[in-house]
């Protein structure tokens, strides 16, 4: 679960935020759900882009390795290691990123994204040309 800190967030307070992570997974895990909960940062924007087409540019651009945020970078991999140790893929935070890291540098995220794009009947030509090529709305 990603829960939102600071001037952007639903929550006025860290404290409040730290709250409601809390809360979020003592339910979740007592229905049985295994949840963890990251306090993530919303003082300052997540990556570079905002709105739809722009922030789908942007995701294109992470996972074919074209531009990759830092800040968007570090978060994503935080949520995602987490998926992958709650979901009994990797057994530590050294082999998750391993998997993680891989996935990008082979292209194969990229891969996976396109083929979720395709099936949404979206128009994406390919993820290369969509860079520098789709206008709004993507």
């Amino acid at each position: 679960m990603d829960v939102k800190v600071g001037s952007g967030a639903f929550m006025p307070t860290y404290e409040l935020s730290e709250a409601l992570a809390e809360a979020i997974v003592g339910v979740a895990n007592g229905a049985g759900v295994r949840t963890t909960a990251l306090l993530t940062d919303m003082n300052q924007v997540l990556a570079s882009s905002a709105g739809n087409a722009l922030e789908v540019r942007e995701a294109v651009q992470f996972l074919t390795g074209e531009y990759r945020n830092p800040r968007l970078f570090d978060v994503t991999m935080a949520l995602c290691i987490e998926m992958l140790i709650s979901g009994q893929l990797a057994k530590d935070d050294a082999q998750a990123r391993a998997k993680l890291q891989a996935v990008l540098d082979n292209g194969k995220a990229a891969e996976v994204f396109g083929r979720m794009v395709a099936a949404r009947k979206a128009r994406l030509i390919s993820l290369r040309t969509t860079i520098n090529t789709c206008p709004p709305p993507c």
